[in-house]
């Protein structure tokens, strides 16, 4: 069993297939190409606490992270009163 987690604002969601079912495996992948072309970034796990950053979409790999790309704004600091 493979599992794509999507980590956002509101905790993570999972989707769960079997590599040997193309017709889910397909819709996972699918799953992906959307993301990572909305600017998310995949992490494949390697082993406990170790991650790899990837770019295209690897059956063979059991569990994928995936986080949307936080654009960080600096704001200038209020003063006055």
């Amino acid at each position: 069993m493979s599992t794509l987690i999507l980590l956002n604002y509101h905790g993570d969601e999972r989707m769960e297939w079997d590599p040997r079912d193309k017709k889910a495996m397909a819709k996972a992948k699918a799953k992906f190409d959307l993301l990572i072309k909305e600017g998310w970034v995949a992490y494949k796990r390697i082993r406990a606490g170790f991650g790899e950053q990837i770019t295209k979409f690897d059956k063979a790999v059991e569990e994928v992270f995936l986080v949307p790309n936080v654009e960080i704004i600096a704001r200038p600091p209020v003063v006055g009163g």
